[in-house]
């Protein structure tokens, strides 16, 4: 059987637009989870790396397949280790992040 090339991108109503994904990573300049206390070295979702990928994050108004408005004050960048921690601990997590954000936006 011959495999399409079938597009697996998400379009969403609020894209991240390239001049707010730079903001981002010149902002936080890797994986922000060590500034504001999360456990562990980074990684991905299957353990610890040297140099894993950096997810950009939605810290507010996401979750079961939401997410909140896609602005610099509304995203962080995580390993996907530490993306993995924040969605299945976000009681714990979000106001961390939320705190982080409020330092560069108040």
């Amino acid at each position: 059987m011959k495999r399409t090339n079938i597009k697996r991108s998400i379009k969403h109503k609020d894209p991240v637009t390239k001049e707010v994904h730079y903001e981002v990573y010149i902002r936080d300049r890797g994986c922000v989870a060590a500034r504001v206390g999360m456990p562990g070295s980074c990684g991905s979702q299957f353990g610890p790396q040297s140099n894993p990928p950096m997810e950009l994050d939605h810290v507010n108004g996401s979750g079961l397949g939401n997410r909140g408005p896609s602005i610099a004050a509304n995203l962080v960048l995580l390993c996907g280790l530490h993306h993995r921690m924040k969605t299945e601990q976000a009681r714990i997590w979000r106001p961390a992040l939320n705190e982080y954000l409020k330092k560069h936006y108040s």
